[in-house]
C-alpha cells in the first residue's frame, strides 16, 4: 500500500515538473492570447492560412527571458522559416527564427532575451511564406535571474528615496526593459543616510551587468538640498560574473545625505546591485556645535582634553571656528598642547590657535601647529606666562579655503606662579578636612568684618554663594556636588582669598 501512495506521489510530481498545455484557438490576436506559465511545455501548430499564434508571458521578477523551442515542419521546409517576436505595448523587442526540421523531424533551439522587468509580454508565433504550410511546434521559457534582489520603488527621486542605516544591506535594480526595443527605465535609485558622527564613508558595492552597457555605475553624494557634493565610479560585473568595489568619501559630516546610483547611458540595459556603508569616525570626538563665536563658546573643563572637528562636508558642520571659553583656577602659566590630524593628505595652512582674555583681547600672536596626514597626528605645543586665575577662550581655526577635514585634541596644564592659589593678599584661613566627602569647615578666627563666600568649579560655573560675619567658624555642606577641585574665594573689604577645594 504505501508503495502505491509512494508512486502516485511520484507520478504527481513528474506530471508538475513537465506541464503540458495545447494552443486554444482563435489565439490570432493579443486578445485572444493564450496564457502560458513559467516553465510549462506548450504545443502548437500554425499554417498560413491560420494566422499569427499569439501567448501571453507574464514575467514575475527581472531577469533574462530564455526560450526553448522545438519545430518539425510538416514537409520540406520553405526559406522564410517560423519565427518568435518578443513585445509589450504594441514594441517588438527582437525576432528569433529557431531551427526547423523537415518532414516532421524535431529540431530544439533556444534564445535568451535580456534583460526584461517584471510585466506582461506577448510572444507571437508566425510565418511569412506566402503559400500554405504547417509547423508543429512546442516552447516553454524560464528565467535567469540577477546576482541582486530588486530594490523598493518608486525610489528615483529625493522625495522616495530608501532609508539606509549603517551596515544595513540593501540590493536593486537599475534599466531593466519594460517596452522592448526603446531602452530600459527605472535608470537612478536614491537612498537616504544620516551618519552619527564626523568621519570617512565606505561604501561598499556589488554590481552585476546582464548584457552590453557602461562599464561603470555612477554613485553620488549629495546635499540635503539635492545639490551635488562628491561623484565616484564603480566598475560593474558582467554576467554570470559580479565585481566588488569599495567607494571612499573623506571628511563625511553627521547630517542627514542622500546618495544616488546610476547609469548615465538610458540604453543600458539590466544592472542589480548591493550596497552597504559604514563610518570610521575622526579621532578626536566633535565639539558642540554652534561654537564659532564669542557668545556661542563652549564651556569646557580645562583638565580635560578639548576635542573637536572642522571644515566636514556639510554646511551645517563644514565650520572653521571653534571657540571655547574655561576657567583658570591658578595664577601662574598655561601649556596648551595640540594634536591635529586629518583623514586627508591635505595639510595645508595648519591649525590656528590664539589665546583670549574674558574680554576678548587676543593674548600673544597667532600659534600655527601642524597638522598629520592620513590619521596620524602632530604634536606641538605653546606655554603663556604669567595668566592670572580667570576666564579665558581659546579659537581654534583653519584660513585655507580649500582646506580638507581637520580632527583636533587641546591638553591644557597649569603651573603655578610662587603666589599660587593659596592666597592672592590678605591673612591666611584655615579650610578643613581638605579633601573630604563634601562637608567643610571654614575657619576665618583671625579675621572680623563681613565678606562673601563664592565656590567655582573649573570652567567658571558657581556653585556656591554666601554672605558671612567673619571672625568665627562656618559650615560649607557641598556633599550635593560631584567629586572635583574647586576654588573657593572669600571677598570682604581689603581681603581676597583663594583657595582649592577638593570633594572625594
Amino acid at each position: 500500500m504505501n508503495k502505491i501512495l509512494l508512486f502516485l506521489f511520484t507520478l504527481g510530481l513528474t506530471f508538475k515538473c513537465s506541464a503540458q498545455i495545447t494552443e486554444t484557438e482563435p489565439n490570432d490576436s493579443i486578445f485572444y492570447g493564450n496564457n502560458v506559465p513559467i516553465n510549462t511545455v506548450l504545443s502548437g501548430q500554425t499554417c498560413i492560412f491560420n494566422e499569427p499564434d499569439y501567448f501571453r508571458i507574464i514575467v514575475p521578477q527581472d531577469g533574462i527571458l530564455r526560450l526553448h523551442t522545438t519545430i518539425a515542419g510538416q514537409g520540406i521546409n520553405p526559406t522564410t522559416l517560423l519565427r518568435f517576436t518578443l513585445f509589450n505595448n504594441n514594441n517588438a523587442y527582437n525576432s528569433f527564427t529557431p531551427l526547423a526540421g523537415n518532414n516532421g523531424v524535431s529540431l530544439n533551439d533556444s534564445i535568451e532575451w535580456c534583460c526584461l522587468q517584471a510585466d506582461t509580454f506577448y510572444l507571437e508565433v508566425y510565418s511569412g511564406y506566402a503559400f500554405n504550410y504547417c509547423y508543429d511546434y512546442t516552447f516553454s521559457w524560464d528565467i535567469i535571474n540577477p546576482a541582486f534582489s530588486n530594490d523598493v520603488e518608486p525610489n528615483s527621486t529625493f522625495s522616495n528615496a530608501i532609508e539606509l542605516p549603517a551596515n544595513t544591506t540593501k540590493e536593486g535594480h537599475l534599466v531593466f526593459l519594460t517596452n522592448p526595443g526603446l531602452g530600459g527605465s527605472d535608470a537612478v535609485d536614491f537612498y537616504k543616510f544620516s551618519p552619527l558622527f564626523n568621519g570617512t564613508l565606505k561604501l561598499y558595492v556589488e554590481s552585476q551587468a546582464m548584457s552590453t552597457g557602461s562599464n561603470n555605475l555612477t554613485v553620488d553624494i549629495h546635499y540635503p538640498n539635492g545639490s551635488s557634493w562628491y561623484t565616484q565610479q564603480s566598475p560593474v560585473g558582467i554576467y554570470p560574473g559580479t565585481s566588488s568595489d569599495t567607494l571612499t568619501w573623506n571628511c563625511l559630516a553627521k547630517d542627514t545625505l542622500f546618495f544616488s546610483i546610476y547609469t548615465s547611458n538610458f540604453f543600458d540595459r539590466g544592472y542589480s546591485y548591493r550596497i552597504r556603508y559604514e563610518m570610521i569616525p575622526e579621532k578626536y570626538a566633535d565639539d558642540i556645535e554652534p561654537n564659532n563665536t564669542f557668545a556661542t563658546a563652549q564651556f569646557v573643563n580645562p583638565t580635560l582634553p578639548i576635542e573637536g572637528n572642522q571644515i566636514h562636508g556639510t554646511s551645517i558642520s563644514g565650520n572653521q571656528d571653534d571657540y571655547f571659553k574655561f576657567f583658570k583656577p591658578d595664577t601662574g602659566f598655561l601649556k596648551i598642547v595640540a594634536y591635529t590630524e586629518t583623514q586627508t593628505a591635505n595639510t595645508t595652512g595648519g591649525n590656528t590657535i590664539q589665546l583670549y582674555d574674558r574680554n576678548f583681547n587676543p593674548i600673544g600672536a597667532p600659534f600655527v601647529a601642524p597638522i598629520g596626514s592620513n590619521g596620524i597626528s602632530a604634536v606641538d605645543s605653546i606655554t603663556f606666562t604669567s595668566l592670572p586665575a580667570d576666564s579665558f577662550y581659546i579659537q581654534t581655526y583653519n584660513t585655507y579655503a580649500f582646506a580638507s577635514c581637520r580632527s583636533y585634541r587641546l591638553n591644557l596644564s597649569f603651573l603655578q606662579s610662587s603666589v599660587g592659589i593659596e592666597n592672592i593678599s590678605g591673612p591666611n584661613v584655615q579650610l578643613y578636612p581638605n579633601p573630604n566627602n563634601g562637608n567643610f569647615n571654614l575657619d576665618t578666627k583671625l579675621l572680623s568684618g563681613k565678606a562673601q563666600i563664592t565656590i567655582h568649579d573649573l570652567v567658571g560655573r558657581k556653585i556656591y554663594d554666601e554672605n558671612i560675619i567673619l571672625g568665627g567658624i562656618t559650615f560649607l555642606q557641598l556633599n550635593q556636588q560631584a567629586p572635583a577641585s574647586y576654588i573657593l574665594q572669600v571677598i570682604g573689604d581689603g581681603i581676597q582669598i583663594r583657595k582649592r577645594l577638593i570633594i572625594q
